[in-house]
């Protein structure tokens, strides 16, 4: 009846951002992640989302942390009335 989403920052192409431990070549786009989760946000049955492999020790120049930021931004506006 509920939906919890967690999203891992392995999806990530790893040529855009290097903030995770366990990087894969070939990951996805940040803007294809966007509306991947935005659509799914937009679920009635979603409750909860997390978002986990952030990794500060090799995200250098703390891009992974803008990149996922702009992401949950992007979320965070749907909900604003």
């Amino acid at each position: 009846d509920a939906i919890y989403v967690s999203f891992d920052v392995d999806a990530i192409d790893p040529l855009i951002t290097r903030g995770t431990g366990t990087p894969v070549p070939g990951g996805l786009r940040p803007h294809i992640i966007r509306d991947f989760l935005v659509r799914i946000i937009n679920n009635p049955k979603v409750v909860a989302m997390d978002v986990v492999e952030i990794n500060p020790t090799f995200d250098m120049e703390n891009y992974m942390a803008e990149c996922i930021h702009e992401i949950l931004q992007s979320i965070a506006n749907i909900f604003q009335y």
